[in-house]
C-alpha cells in the first residue's frame, strides 16, 4: 500500500510527497527492487542526483542479491526433489553447494542432515543437526531430529533435553512426543510417558502413531482392553500400519487368542511379504499354537531375509532343538550367540545342544557364560551341575545344584539329583532333599488329578 501510494503520487507529479511513502515501503520490504527504483526516480525528479545515484546502486545490489537467492532457491528445489526420489547422495552435493553460498542457513543444514541420515552417515548427520540448532535456536524440527539422533545413540539425557526444547517451541510435533515418551519408558517413568501421550492424543486425535504408542505403553503395564482401543484407532486412521497390526496380534497372543493372533500376523505379511520381522512374529505365534512345521518355515524365511537377525537365528535354533534336531540347531544358536553375546538364553540352549552332541567341555563353557550374565537361573545351574558331574567334579556340581534348589525349591530334577548324589556323602542332608522331593511329587500328582477332573468337568459341560 505504501509503495502504491508513492507511485500514484509520482504519477500526478508530487515526488516530494511520494518519497516518505516509498521509504516506508523500502523499510517494510528490504529485499524488494521496485520501491528503490521508484525512490531513485523520485530523488532525480526533485534534483537530488547524488542520492538518486546511490539509490540506483542499491537497486543493482538488490537485483544481484535476489538473483543469487533465486539460484539458491532453485538449487534447493532440485535437492529436495532428489532427496524425495531416493537420491540422497546427489541431494547432499547440492546442499553442500548451497552452504558454500549461504554458510549460516539453518534449514539447509537440516536438509543436509536428512540426506546424510538416508546414507547412514550418522556422525555427519548429528553434526549437521547440531549446527542447524545452533544457528537457529528456535528451529523446532532441528531440535526434534537432533533428539531422535541422540536417542538412537543411547544418549537419553541429551535426547530428552532436545525433545523437550522442540516441544516447547512446537507442542504439535508428534515424532518428538513419541520419542520423548520412549525415553520416559526406558527411564522407568512409565506414568510420565503415558501422561505425555494422552496429552498428545488429546491435541492430535487424528495422528495414528500417537494412538499406537499410547496403546503400546498401556499394553506394557497390562492394560490390554484400553490398549486395544487405542491401537484399533491407530489402524482405523492408518489401515496399512503394520506396526499397529503387529501390536494387536501380540496382545491377542498374550490374551490366549492364538488363532486371532496368527490371522493378524498373516495380514501383516500380505502388506509386507518381505518383512523378516513379520515372518518371525508369525513363527512365534505358530509355535504357541503348536503348529511347529509351518513355524519352522517362517523362521527359515526370517533368517533368509535377514541373516543378521539374532532373534531369527535364536528362534529357529530353539525350535530345531525342541524337535531333537540337535545338529541343525547348533549353527543357528551359534549365529545367535555371535550376533548377541549377551543373550543368556541363547548361550544356555547352545550349551544344551553341545551337551547332547557329546561336547561336555564346550557345554560347560557356554553355560558358565550364561550364568555370568544372569546368575539367578535354576535351569542353567542344573545344567552346570550336570556338566561338572560328567567331568568328575562332583563337589562343584553339588554346589551348583544346591544353588538351583535355593532359587527354585520345587524343581524335581534338582531335588532328585541332590537326593541321589548326597545319599553316600551326607545321608541326613540327602534325606532332607528326599522329603522335599516326595512333597513336590505329591503336589504335582494332586495338581495333575485336579487338572484331569477339570478336563472331565469341561467335557461333561460341553456334552
Amino acid at each position: 500500500i505504501q509503495f502504491g501510494l508513492g507511485v500514484s503520487l509520482m504519477h500526478i507529479g508530487h515526488p516530494e510527497e511520494a518519497i516518505p511513502h516509498l521509504q516506508r515501503a523500502i523499510d517494510l520490504e528490504p529485499g524488494a527492487e521496485m520501491p528503490r527504483l521508484q525512490m531513485a526516480l523520485a530523488l532525480k525528479a526533485i534534483n537530488d542526483p547524488k542520492r538518486s545515484e546511490e539509490m540506483y546502486k542499491q537497486v543493482r545490489q538488490t537485483q544481484r542479491t535476489n538473483l543469487a537467492g533465486n539460484q539458491i532457491a532453485l538449487t534447493g528445489k532440485r535437492a529436495n526433489g532428489l532427496l524425495s526420489s531416493g537420491h540422497p547422495d546427489k541431494a547432499e552435493a547440492l546442499y553442500r553447494e548451497m552452504l558454500q553460498r549461504e554458510p549460516d542457513d539453518a534449514p539447509t543444514y537440516y536438509n543436509l542432515a536428512l540426506a546424510l541420515g538416508m546414507q547412514q552417515k550418522n556422525a555427519e548427520e548429528r553434526g549437521a543437526l547440531e549446527t542447524a540448532a545452533r544457528l537457529d535456536p528456535k528451529f523446532a524440527l532441528a531440535h526434534s531430529a537432533l533428539g531422535s539422533q541422540y536417542l538412537s545413540e543411547g544418549k537419553l539425557n541429551d535426547a530428552a533435553l532436545q525433545l523437550q526444547e522442540s516441544l516447547a517451541l512446537d507442542p504439535q510435533i508428534s515424532e518428538a512426543q513419541v520419542n520423548l515418551a520412549a525415553i520416559y519408558e526406558r527411564q522407568g517413568r512409565v506414568a510420565d510417558a503415558e501422561a505425555l501421550l494422552r496429552r498428545a492424543v488429546d491435541a492430535n486425535a487424528n495422528v495414528a502413531v500417537l494412538h499406537l504408542n499410547l496403546g503400546l505403553v498401556l499394553a506394557a503395564r497390562g492394560a490390554f482392553p484400553e490398549a486395544k482401543v487405542e491401537i484399533q484407532r491407530a489402524v482405523k486412521l492408518d489401515p496399512k500400519s503394520t506396526d499397529a497390526m503387529t501390536a494387536l496380534a501380540k496382545i491377542a497372543g498374550r490374551e490366549g487368542r492364538s488363532e486371532e493372533s496368527i490371522g493378524l500376523f498373516r495380514q501383516v505379511l500380505t502388506l509386507e511379504p518381505d518383512s523378516y520381522l513379520g515372518h518371525l512374529n508369525l513363527g512365534i505365534a505358530l509355535v504357541d499354537h503348536l503348529e511347529e512345521d509351518e513355524a519352522l518355515e517362517q523362521f527359515n524365511l526370517s533368517v533368509k531375509l535377514n541373516p543378521q537377525s539374532e532373534p531369527a537365528h535364536y528362534n529357529l535354533g530353539r525350535l530345531l532343538l525342541d524337535e531333537r534336531k540337535t545338529e541343525a540347531s547348533i549353527p543357528e544358536l551359534e549365529s545367535a550367540c555371535k550376533l548377541d553375546p549377551s543373550h543368556s538364553d541363547a548361550l544356555y540352549l547352545l550349551a544344551i545342544a553341545k551337551r547332547q552332541a557329546g561336547d561336555i567341555s564346550r557345554s560347560l563353557e557356554l553355560v558358565q557364560r550364561s550364568i555370568q550374565l544372569v546368575p539367578e537361573q535354576p535351569r542353567a545351574l542344573y545344567l552346570l551341575g550336570q556338566d561338572l558331574s560328567s567331568m568328575g567334579r562332583e563337589d562343584e556340581a553339588i554346589v551348583a545344584w544346591k544353588r538351583a534348589a535355593e532359587i527354585d525349591p520345587k524343581s524335581t530334577e534338582v531335588l532328585y539329583k541332590l537326593t541321589q548324589v548326597l545319599r553316600g556323602k551326607d545321608p541326613p542332608e540327602a534325606g532332607k532333599y528326599a522329603a522335599l522331593l516326595k512333597a513336590r511329587l505329591a503336589e504335582k500328582q494332586a495338581t495333575s488329578e485336579a487338572d484331569t477332573l477339570g478336563n472331565l468337568a469341561l467335557a461333561a459341560a460341553e456334552r
